[in-house]
């Protein structure tokens, strides 16, 4: 008994991706479409469900991410200092 190849090759790692891409920017534009007529309730809604959703799926993500969540807003915090600073509304420091 012999087992026949596809006459399709096996994708490779790149063109893969290039599929996963075209499908994601697919999403993005339909989001694009869609997200302004959502009503706020709607959009919390799905925000929760998203959420929970992703602590199903990765629950230590939250723990995991904590550093760099802190450093990103830190340094978020600098430039919104520097910023208010140039603008005449910041400490003097």
């Amino acid at each position: 008994m012999s087992i026949e190849r596809e006459s399709h090759p096996t994708p490779t790692i790149r063109e893969i991706l290039a599929g996963y891409q075209a499908v994601n920017e697919r999403e993005r534009e339909e989001a694009r479409e869609r997200l302004p007529r959502l009503t706020v309730e709607e959009s919390v809604r799905r925000y929760l469900w998203m959420r929970a959703l992703a602590r199903r799926v990765a629950p230590d993500a939250e723990r995991i991410f904590v550093k760099q969540r802190k450093a990103h807003y830190a340094r978020l915090h600098e430039r919104l200092k520097r910023a208010a600073r140039r603008m005449g509304n910041g400490p003097a420091d």
